[in-house]
């Protein structure tokens, strides 16, 4: 049982198996009146698509741990919803570290670890211009030097001309 779920009484539960593409408030309906049998619900969220209908998935928070025991016991792998393909996936909703996912810049963009602390990740040569077209702002910018993998070149090229076009760039 996820710790959210111990601390507040209520329940957040993963429901998957929807039928994809359906209308949102069908699917928000079928789901309240399908859990409602075990227990208060409190909250159903029925993940879109990007055309705004169901992506085959939700999330309905119950007012108590037990009603959403027996919910999943229930329903889990046995019980399946009007348009659907398959039994309903029912299972405790991972909780989350943060309130959300972020945007997070690819990993070789993001804050290094501090130099000597697990080796940190330096990405750019602290006294090496970084071309703005890379958009890496200036407080990432590490200050150790690390490794980078650079595609793409040239085949044939002169090792030394290449040498040279790199460290003009890096």
């Amino acid at each position: 049982v996820p710790q959210e779920t111990m601390a507040t009484g209520q329940a957040k539960l993963f429901v998957g198996g929807l039928p994809r593409g359906e209308d949102l408030a069908v699917v928000t309906d079928e789901l309240n009146a399908v859990f409602s049998g075990y227990g208060e619900v409190t909250e159903v969220y029925v993940m879109k698509d990007r055309s705004g209908g169901c992506k085959g998935a939700a999330f309905v928070k119950m007012a108590s741990t037990a009603s959403a025991n027996a919910a999943m016991q229930a329903l889990h792998e046995q019980h399946t919803v009007t348009n659907g393909v398959s039994a309903l996936e029912v299972k405790f909703a991972a909780a989350r570290a943060d309130n959300g996912p972020q945007a997070q810049p690819p990993q070789m963009f993001q804050q290094p670890a501090a130099h000597g602390a697990g080796g940190g990740m330096g990405l750019w040569p602290e006294a090496h211009h970084v071309p703005a077209k890379y958009g890496v702002p200036q407080q990432t910018m590490a200050t150790s030097q690390a490794k980078l993998f650079v595609g793409g070149l040239p085949r044939g090229e002169d090792l030394a001309v290449v040498t040279d076009e790199l460290n003009a760039v890096f």
